[in-house]
Formats: structure tokens, C-alpha cells, sequence
């Protein structure tokens, strides 16, 4: 009797060890086929959501540019237009004005008579001041030369180079100022006289 007891009971611990193993793995396979049912469809769903929101945004973004970059484009043809047409409406008349300036006159100027060899009235005020223009300009030549001459020297004295170098500078514009008051009366009477005059 009590070995029929103990088999009865050995009986019914292993099946319901054996249900319980059962029904762990069939909740195993169930749980794992929803999960995976379930990520499938939520992926692709999440995906095809996140493709179409990023297509949206790229193709405004693309409109956006584009309206931007025509706008500018066209704002900048603008731009060279009204320029181009405001150059046209000055350069005109200005061409127009210059001709008539130097055709129109043309038959005038063989009109005007002038000799400069003999002096008009007031004539010696202006000589006066030529004189005086030539004098000056000797005069700061020469100031220009001597300080020059004396800078050089000095820096040669002290070793300073860099102030040599100035001197030099001023010492050669004193002298190119000499000559070119010395030339600017006979240069200018020889010119006037190659004219035909």
C-alpha cells in the first residue's frame, strides 16, 4: 500500500514537472514570435515613417534652396540690369555733349589769334611772379640738396644707415628739383617754337 502510495506520487510530480516544462517553452516560443512579429512590423512602420518625414524635409529644404538661390539670382540680374541701363542713359548724353564740344567748335578756333612775344598789359606783374616761382623753387632745391648732403653726413657719423638712405633720397630730389627749374623756361620756348609759332 504504501509503495502504491509512493508511485502514485511520483506519478504526479513528474507530470507536473513535465506540464510546467511545456508550458514554459510554449510561453518561450509564443513570447518570442510576438516580440519578433512585433519588432517587424513597429521597424518597417518606424522606418517607412522615418524615410518619408526625412524625404519631406530634404525635398523642402531642396525647394527652400532653390527659391532662395532663383530669388538671388534674380535679384543680382536685377541689379546688373538697372546698372547697365543707368550707364547707358549718363554715358550717352556725356558722348553726345563731348562731341559737339570738340566738332562743333572747330570752325572757331582757326579764328583766334595770339602771339606771346609781345607782352600785353600787366605783363611785367606776371614776370614778376615767374621770377619769383623760379627763385623759389631754386631756393628749396638747394635747401633740399644741403639737407640731404648734411644728413647723410651725420649718419655716417653716428652709423645709422637707415638714415643715410633718407639722405640720399632727399639729397637726389634737391638736385632733380634744380634741373627741372633750370629747364622749365628754355624747355618750354622750345616746344612752343617746334609748334610752328
Amino acid at each position: 500500500m504504501v509503495k502504491l502510495m509512493l508511485a502514485v506520487l511520483v506519478t504526479l510530480t513528474a507530470q507536473t514537472m513535465f506540464v510546467a516544462r511545456v508550458q514554459r517553452a510554449s510561453w518561450k516560443l509564443f513570447a518570442d514570435r510576438v516580440k519578433r512579429a512585433g519588432s517587424k512590423p513597429g521597424t518597417d512602420r518606424v522606418k517607412r515613417a522615418g524615410w518619408k518625414t526625412g524625404a519631406a524635409c530634404v525635398k523642402r529644404a531642396g525647394w527652400k534652396t532653390g527659391a532662395a538661390c532663383v530669388k538671388r539670382a534674380g535679384w543680382k540680374s536685377g541689379a546688373d540690369r538697372v546698372k547697365r541701363a543707368a550707364c547707358r542713359m549718363f554715358v550717352a548724353p556725356v558722348n553726345r555733349v563731348a562731341r559737339g564740344m570738340f566738332l562743333v567748335p572747330a570752325g572757331l578756333i582757326g579764328q583766334v589769334s595770339g602771339s606771346p612775344s609781345a607782352p600785353p598789359k600787366g605783363a611785367g606783374l606776371m614776370q614778376d611772379a615767374l621770377n619769383w616761382a623760379l627763385w623759389g623753387g631754386l631756393i628749396l632745391s638747394a635747401l633740399a640738396a644741403a639737407g640731404g648732403a648734411g644728413t647723410i653726413g651725420v649718419s655716417r657719423i653716428s652709423g645709422q644707415a637707415n638714415h643715410s638712405n633718407t639722405g640720399k633720397q632727399v639729397l637726389m630730389g634737391g638736385l632733380f628739383g634744380a634741373a627741372g627749374v633750370g629747364l622749365a623756361i628754355p624747355v618750354v620756348n622750345m616746344l612752343f617754337a617746334a609748334a610752328g609759332r
